[in-house]
Order: structure tokens, then sequence, then C-alpha cells
């Protein structure tokens, strides 16, 4: 894929945010930092009462694609509450033109070309419905990889085609989670790929 078709491409990304103070910076210098930036980016503080929201709005005022919204909820946190939580940043994206959808939990960082690079395995494969890249867990500053399976891209960030994500209804409500393998099973279901990239 050329510079000048990507430069055409456009994305969109959501993120449900609970008192993720800790992460959520690294997740946004991550996204600023990107070769390719989202058209738009909606974060979504689901009842946060820590500093998310102070965290989010800084560099919402540097950059035009950060959006924040509140969603002052009471009830405890659950697989369903982050899944309305995504719904409301969906309802609430300004733009109608892209052609990707991200998924992002607040508490994940990766390289400057992780966005285009996945970008460049849907633009060679029509197929591709749902990708996402390997991931680790850091736990005492070392890097532990998490091996899922190659067809199942966790939810933490997975990326749709999408007319695949409207196609299987987006993101499913489960009580007891399993959202992103349900999303991957629907879209497999309708004849889409699902794969994770290890690089």
């Amino acid at each position: 894929i050329s510079e000048q078709t990507m430069s055409t491409v456009r994305y969109v990304l959501i993120t449900a945010a609970h008192n993720e103070q800790d992460y959520i910076e690294r997740t946004i210098l991550s996204v600023i930092s990107q070769l390719h930036k989202p058209t738009e980016w909606i974060i979504v503080s689901d009842g946060s009462t820590d500093n998310t929201e102070l965290i989010v709005n800084k560099y919402a005022a540097e950059n035009s694609y950060i959006k924040l919204l509140t969603n002052n909820r009471k009830e405890g946190r659950d697989f369903v509450s982050k899944v309305f939580a995504i719904n409301i940043g969906l309802e609430n994206l300004q733009t109608s033109e892209y052609n990707y959808i991200g998924i992002l939990d607040a508490d994940v960082s990766f390289d400057e070309d992780y966005y285009s690079s996945l970008i460049k395995e849907f633009e060679k494969n029509p197929k591709l419905g749902i990708a996402g890249g390997y991931y680790f867990d850091i736990i005492n500053s070392k890097k532990i990889p998490v091996h899922p399976s190659p067809f199942s891209v966790r939810g933490a960030t997975q990326f749709f085609r999408r007319e695949c994500f409207e196609q299987i209804g987006g993101i499913l409500p489960l009580k007891f989670g399993g959202e992103d393998a349900a999303a991957c099973f629907s879209a497999r279901m309708y004849g889409w790929e699902t794969k994770n990239f290890p690089n």
C-alpha cells in the first residue's frame, strides 16, 4: 500500500476508561505518536473518580481529534458497562467517513507504526474483518508474552473493517464477558477472517 493510498484511509478509535489514571497517558501518547493518526478518537470516562478525565482533557486540548465524553453512572463496573460506554462513543462520532473502527483499552501502549501496519494487512486482504497485534503483560518491568489463539483478537486492541463491524452488529453486551470472542466468532460466521499479527 502506497503512502498516497494510506493517506486516504481513515479510522476512528473508541476507548472506555474507568479509573485509568496510572495507564491512560501512555495509551494517549501511543496514539498521538502514530505515523497514521485516527480521524477521531472518543474516550468515554465510564464513571471515573480519579484523574482520568483531567489527563484526557489535557491532551484533548492539544489534539483536536481526541474527544472526552463522560458517562456518570453509579452502578458497579462490569463487562456490560464497558460495552455500553463503547456504544456511547460510537453514537457520538462526528465523522461518518471512515474505513476502520478500533476498540482500544485505556491501559495499552504500542509502537508508532501499529495502526499503519494493521491497515496494510487489511488493504492486502479484502476478507480480513477483525485484526490485532500480539501483546504482552508488563509484570515487574518485564514483558510477559500473552499467547492468544491466532484467530481470536483480544478486545483490548480489536480493529475492525467497518463493513464487518456493521454486519455483526458491533460489540454485544454480554453479562459475563467474552464480547471480543463473540465478535470474532460472529465475523467468521459471516465469512470474514479474524487474525492476530505477531509483528
